[in-house]
């Protein structure tokens, strides 16, 4: 067997374990002449030093056992001290014209490109697990981020409505829940509306999209009326504002919606207590005042006439000495309530002090 052509080794050794035949190909990868080889050197001689263990302990043990090893992987040491992995596949044999037992025939194949794919392989699944391990980390972070997020919108004073890009209503926090009466489960997948019907404050008229468009890359700020499901009303600061993806593409919406009722309302009790008569809820001497001296300039600027009145009550301290400041509080109510009655919306009734009250027509 001196083809040097053939594709694979081929090996026969003697029952001590003594190499007796040998092609050119196992010469050309041990690095040693045939002649070498058959010499007298043993087979696990060829072998590296990791190699000739595993023989001993695995390759010799098994072909005891079962007359045969299949591709068992070796590496030959040449003499030069370079390895060439190989595949062994061996059968034990009894030799023909012989009585000193049998002989084992080994049939050897280069797994230089096999080594290689194994290492590619092994590499390529030390880079998944490194990925897997990595995209885990991330996922964990991802949801961390998102629980996060999903408790700070919870914990939120403020409703917070989003919107994807057709406008559809993506998520409601608890406080969106409160303020319009309508559950998240309620408005996934819905239209704005869904959540109630939105009001110019002033007016009273019906807002369209116009103070939503998610369609543009400017921030909406407006005070509006929701007007829920139930007929309900109440007073809200809006703001809408458009989410963009990492291109700059308008990918949704984010709506932020503060309730107001009671604010403005206090605000309007501050500003009618200011300008007003506690006790008859008549005009007070300033803003009487401020309504004389608009008068008065109208009727400088523009020729327009009008009327003032003053009264005063005679002898009320009688009253508040011998009925009480109680009844005198109430005879101030009834006759502000009086006086009241005989005035024209255009015309000014206040209380200028104690039991004093001008007009102004």
């Amino acid at each position: 067997m001196a083809d040097v052509d053939v594709p694979w080794g081929m090996l026969t050794v003697a029952p001590d374990g003594r190499m007796v035949n040998a092609n050119q190909r196992i010469a050309l990868w041990s690095g040693r002449p045939v002649d070498a080889l058959v010499g007298g050197l043993l087979f696990k001689e060829i072998l590296s030093p990791a190699s000739r263990i595993l023989h001993e302990t695995h390759y010799a043990p098994l072909l005891a056992f079962q007359g045969y090893a299949n591709e068992v992987a070796f590496e030959l040491c040449a003499s030069d001290g370079k390895r060439f992995p190989v595949l062994v596949c061996a059968i034990r044999r009894h030799a023909a014209g012989s009585d000193g037992g049998s002989c084992v025939y080994l049939t050897i194949f280069d797994a230089t490109e096999t080594r290689r794919h194994e290492r590619e392989l092994t590499q390529a699944r030390r880079s998944a697990e490194e990925a897997a391990a990595a995209l885990a980390v991330s996922h964990r972070a991802l949801f961390e981020q998102k629980e996060a997020l999903r408790v700070t919108l919870r914990s939120i004073v403020d409703a917070v409505v989003t919107l994807d890009g057709n406008g559809l209503i993506t998520s409601l926090n608890p406080t969106a829940e409160h303020l319009t009466g309508v559950m998240q489960f309620e408005a996934l997948g819905a239209p704005i509306h869904v959540l109630g019907t939105l009001l110019d404050i002033d007016s009273h008229e019906r807002i369209e999209a116009r103070a939503l468009d998610w369609r543009t890359r400017t921030i909406v700020e407006a005070c509006l009326i929701l007007r829920r499901k139930d007929g309900a009303e109440r007073q809200v600061a809006w703001t809408a504002a458009p989410i963009l993806d990492e291109s700059g593409t308008i990918g949704g919406t984010v709506v932020v919606a503060h309730d107001v009722t009671e604010q403005r309302a206090a605000l309007r009790q501050l500003e009618f207590d200011a300008t007003h008569d506690h006790l008859t809820g008549l005009c007070n001497r300033r803003e009487f005042e401020r309504r004389l001296a608009v008068a008065l300039k109208t009727g400088a600027d523009e020729g327009a006439g009008h009327a003032l009145c003053y009264l005063d009550l005679d002898q009320f301290k009688i009253v508040n000495d011998t009925a009480g400041h109680m009844a005198g509080d109430q005879l101030l109510v009834q006759v502000a309530t009086l006086l009241q009655e005989g005035m024209r919306a255009s015309d000014t009734l206040a209380r200028l002090g104690g039991d004093e009250f001008a007009i102004i027509q």
